[in-house]
């Protein structure tokens, strides 16, 4: 939790920490996660904001201008929704928009790759569905 937004730090913290070096490492991340109400969990974004932040994995110059210090890096988002894929394009559950559209625009991380399951519990929802979400997942992260 940011508790003091950015007008102070927070203690230090060692996972924090550990996962910035990760992602400082890291060639390629992968966020995968269920979409909960229009959105990533608050657990996930709470990482984000805590493990993103100025200075470590970008720098502004000014207004306009910034360094993005993961430029290089690739990414991919698996997510599971109940909700139809149908409304992102109404801008209803569209949780990808704040990683793609912000927290990548922002690092320099490039999207490669988007997989989706949605419609889960709804009638169309079967096992079989669910499996052959899951073997194509698999063989995504084979070709990583």
């Amino acid at each position: 939790m940011l508790r003091h937004g950015y007008d102070a730090f927070m203690a230090p913290d060692s996972e924090i920490e550990d996962s910035l070096e990760q992602v400082l490492w890291a060639y390629h991340i992968v966020f995968a996660y269920p979409i909960w109400w229009g959105g990533m969990p608050s657990l996930l974004s709470r990482w984000v904001a805590r493990v993103f932040t100025p200075g470590a994995t970008f720098r502004y110059h000014g207004v306009t201008r910034r360094d993005q210090l993961l430029k290089g890096k690739t990414a991919d988002i698996i997510v599971t929704a109940r909700a139809p894929r149908i409304l992102w394009l109404l801008g209803v559950n569209d949780s990808a928009h704040s990683l793609t559209r912000n927290l990548f625009a922002l690092t320099g991380i490039k999207k490669r790759k988007m997989l989706v399951l949605d419609r889960m519990s709804l009638p169309a929802d079967t096992d079989e569905r669910r499996q052959k979400f899951l073997r194509r997942v698999q063989a995504h992260a084979a070709r990583l």
